[in-house]
C-alpha cells in the first residue's frame, strides 16, 4: 500500500475515532453537571422502574409462589440480586424471595407503605407492589446501597457514592434534584456533592479512546510525509516536526473537564515529577512514541557534513543525551516508588488492581523508550565515530566522567546511600549490553539484548519499589511511635518539672500576682509566650490559672 493511501486510512480512522471520543467525553461530562446529571438520571430511573414493573407483571401473570420458581424466573432473565429483589406473599404469609440483599421489616407488609422510596438500615429502595386475590408481590430496585455496589442505581451509571472522594445522597423527601417515577410523583430526590467524581475505570477509558485517536492521528501525518519526497531524502525532518506536534498534544491541548473530574488526574494516587497519575500515564506514551520515532527517523548521515572534528563532538553528545536520558527515566521511576499509594511491588501481586496495570504500563513505556534511545544514540555514536578502537574510548571515557560526577553529586546531598553502588553496577550492565550489541550485532542479537535489558529494568523496578516500601513502612512505625510518645513523653514531663521551679523563681509572675490590676489572661499569656511556646507543635495546652492563697 502506497505511504498516501496509508494516510487517507489513517486519517479516516482517526476522524472516526475523534467521533467516538466526543461522544463519550460529553457523556461523562453530563455526568459532572447535577443539572445534567439529574436529566440523565431520570432517564435511566423510568427504564429501571419500566423494566422492574415488567418483572413484577409477569410473576404475577405465572403465578410464581415458590422460591424454585422465583429462583428459576430471576435466571431466565438474568436478573442480579443485588439490583432487583422480589418477595411473594400469601396471605401476609412470606412465601418466596429471590435475595437477601435487603432485610424486609414486617410492619412493611402489614400495612400499606406511604411512599414507593424508603430507606432499610442503610440502604434505600424503590418497590413496586401487585396484587392478585390473597398473593401479594413485592418488587425492588437498589436506589443506593451502603456498600459500594456496581448493581446499584447511583453506582450502576457512572457514580460511586461510598468513595473518599464524594458522597450522593438520596433523600425520600422533595428537594432540589428529583427523580420522578413514570406516574409523575416524586421517588426520590438526590443530594450531590460539590464535585461529582468520575470512576477511574470510566475515566481509564475515555483516556485510552483519547489516546487511540490521536495516535492515529499522528500516523496519518507520519504516512502523509513519507509520501512527500522532501520528507522522504530528509527523515530528520518527519521526526522533528512530529514531536513538535506531539509537544503541543500533550503541553497545551486542555485535557477533557470529564477527566479532571476524576481521581486519576488529582493527586490522590501519584504526584511527584509529574502532577497525577493520569498525566504521568500520558507523558510516558508521549515519550514512548517519541522514541519509536527517533529509533525510525533519526540519522547522523548528514551529506553536506565530513569535518571528523564534529563528528566526534556529534558522537559524544549523543552519548552524553543517552545518558541524561537514563538518569530522567531513573528519576521518574524512582518518584513513582516513593510517592505514589499503589501497590506495584511484585511480592504483592495479589493487591494489583486497575491502576496498578496503569502505573506498571507507563513504567513499561519509560523503559522501553529508554531501550530505544539509548540504542540508537549509541548506534549512531558509532558511526559517526567510523571506529570501533575510537568508539570503546570515547564511550569509557564519557562513562567514567558520569560516574565521576555523580558519585559526588550523590555523596554531597545525601548522608544514606546504602543503594548508589547497585544503582551504578545496573548502568554499567546496561552500557555494556547496548555496546556489545553495536559492536557484535551477529553474536550479541536484538532479541538477547532486549531479554538482558528487561531483566534489569524488571531488578530495578523491584529493587527500588521493595527499598520505597521498606522507608515508607519505617516511616509509619517512626509516627507510631511519636505518636505514643505525645501521650506520655517522658523528657516532656521532666522539663515540665523543670519548669515549675523556673516559673516560682520568675519575679514577674509574683509581680503579676500581686497586682490586681493585672488580668489572669495577661499572666496566661506571659507564661504561654515564656515557658510553653516550644510546645506549640507537638501538644494541645490548656492552661487555667487559679489563686489559693496570696503571698
Amino acid at each position: 500500500m502506497l505511504a498516501k493511501h496509508k494516510s487517507i486510512l489513517f486519517f479516516g480512522s482517526a476522524f472516526l475515532a475523534f467521533v467516538l471520543c466526543i461522544y463519550i467525553t460529553h457523556n461523562n461530562i453530563t455526568k459532572t453537571k447535577p443539572e445534567k446529571a439529574c436529566v440523565y438520571l431520570q432517564k435511566k430511573f423510568l427504564q429501571k422502574e419500566n423494566l422492574l414493573q415488567n418483572y413484577v407483571d409477569s410473576i404475577n401473570k405465572q403465578g410464581i409462589d415458590n422460591i424454585s420458581d422465583l429462583l428459576l424466573f430471576c435466571q431466565k432473565h438474568k436478573i442480579h440480586e443485588n439490583e432487583f429483589i422480589f418477595y411473594i406473599y400469601q396471605d401476609s404469609v412470606l412465601k418466596a424471595w429471590s435475595s437477601n440483599q435487603i432485610n424486609l421489616p414486617n410492619i412493611l407488609t402489614q400495612k400499606p407503605i406511604s411512599q414507593n422510596t424508603f430507606s432499610l438500615e442503610r440502604d434505600y429502595v424503590y418497590h413496586i407492589k401487585a396484587e392478585d386475590d390473597s398473593l401479594c408481590i413485592m418488587g425492588f430496585y437498589m436506589i443506593k446501597k451502603w456498600k459500594n455496589d456496581d448493581r446499584s442505581f447511583l453506582s450502576l451509571h457512572n457514580f460511586t457514592p461510598n468513595s473518599s472522594s464524594q458522597q450522593i445522597d438520596v433523600s425520600v423527601d422533595e428537594g432540589k434534584y428529583n427523580i420522578f417515577n413514570n406516574k409523575g410523583s416524586i421517588a426520590f430526590s438526590i443530594i450531590f456533592p460539590d464535585d461529582i467524581v468520575v470512576p477511574d475505570n470510566i475515566a481509564f477509558i475515555e483516556l485510552i479512546a483519547w489516546i487511540f485517536a490521536f495516535s492515529l492521528f499522528v500516523l496519518g501525518i507520519f504516512w502523509l510525509m513519507m509520501s512527500i519526497p522532501l520528507f522522504v531524502e530528509n527523515k530528520n525532518l518527519i521526526w522533528i516536526v512530529l514531536c513538535f506536534i506531539i509537544a503541543i498534544i500533550t503541553n497545551f491541548l486542555n485535557i477533557p473537564a470529564s477527566l479532571y473530574h476524576s481521581n486519576l488526574f488529582s493527586s490522590l494516587y501519584y504526584a511527584s515529577f509529574y502532577s497525577s497519575l493520569g498525566i504521568l500515564f500520558i507523558q510516558s506514551y508521549a515519550i514512548l512514541i517519541i522514541a519509536l520515532l527517533l529509533n525510525q527517523c533519526f540519522t547522523t548521515q548528514l551529506k553536506n557534513i565530513k569535518n571528523s572534528r564534529f563528528n566526534y563532538f556529534l558522537a559524544c553528545l549523543l552519548i552524553i543525551i543517552a545518558f541524561i536520558f537514563y538518569i530522567l527515566v531513573f528519576i521518574i521511576q524512582h518518584s513513582i516508588a516513593n510517592d505514589s499509594t499503589i501497590t506495584i511491588t511484585p511480592i504483592l501481586l495479589y493487591n494489583y488492581n486497575g491502576l496498578s496495570i496503569i502505573i506498571i504500563a507507563s513504567i513499561c513505556s519509560l523503559y522501553c523508550a529508554l531501550l530505544f534511545v539509548f540504542r540508537k544514540l549509541l548506534e549512531e555514536s558509532y558511526k559517526l565515530l567510523g571506529s570501533l578502537r575510537s568508539f570503546i574510548f570515547i564511550l569509557s571515557i564519557i562513562v567514567l566522567f558520569f560516574i565521576i560526577i555523580t558519585t559526588l553529586f550523590y555523596f554531597y546531598n545525601y548522608a544514606v546511600r546504602p543503594n548508589y553502588y547497585i544503582y551504578l553496577i545496573i548502568f554499567l550492565l546496561f552500557v555494556i549490553f547496548i555496546a556489545l550489541h553495536i559492536i557484535y550485532p551477529k553474536h550479541f542479537s536484538s532479541v538477547l539484548t532486549h531479554t538482558l535489558a528487561f531483566a534489569l529494568f524488571s531488578f530495578t523496578v523491584f529493587f527500588i519499589t521493595e527499598n520505597a516500601n521498606n522507608k515508607k513502612v519505617e516511616r509509619h512505625k517512626d509516627d507510631f511511635a511519636q505518636n505514643l510518645l505525645l501521650t506520655e513523653d517522658p523528657l516532656m514531663l521532666f522539663d515540665l518539672c523543670e519548669m515549675e521551679d523556673n516559673i516560682r523563681k520568675d519575679n514577674k509572675v509574683y509581680y503579676y500576682l500581686r497586682n490586681d490590676s493585672i488580668s489572669k489572661d495577661s499572666i496566661i499569656n506571659y507564661i504561654h509566650n515564656q515557658y510553653l511556646i516550644k510546645y506549640i507543635d507537638s501538644y494541645r495546652k490548656n492552661i487555667s490559672l487559679s489563686i489559693l492563697s496570696t503571698p
